[in-house]
């Protein structure tokens, strides 16, 4: 008994609906260059600022750059951060130890 050569497996169609993301395509449904931002849309962000902050127990001042001006606010120093760092200095056996060693910390 012969066996049959099961034939090849076609070859995939090519898809005949257009690439929305393609730039070049014809399509009404390509976007183009509908969702990037023309130069200069956003401003530039601005420079670092520094903020002093002096540990009470210590007397030791700390100089924090904080950096760009984000929605978050990350460019301020909030005193929620001043009364946590207090907190945490005044009750050091509440603070975990560090993740990595820093020099001149037991």
């Amino acid at each position: 008994m012969a066996s049959q050569a099961s034939p090849e497996p076609a070859p995939p169609a090519a898809d005949p609906r257009p690439d929305p993301v393609d730039p070049d395509s014809d399509s009404e449904l390509a976007t183009g260059s509908l969702f990037t931002d023309p130069e200069g849309f956003y401003p530039p962000t601005p420079p670092p600022t520094t903020q002093a902050y002096t540990q009470p127990s210590t007397g030791r001042t700390l100089t924090l750059r904080l950096v760009g001006h984000s929605p978050l606010e990350a460019h301020t120093l909030w005193n929620g951060a001043r009364v946590t760092a207090d907190h945490l200095d005044a009750h050091p056996e509440r603070t975990p130890p560090p993740l990595f060693p820093v020099a001149g910390h037991n």
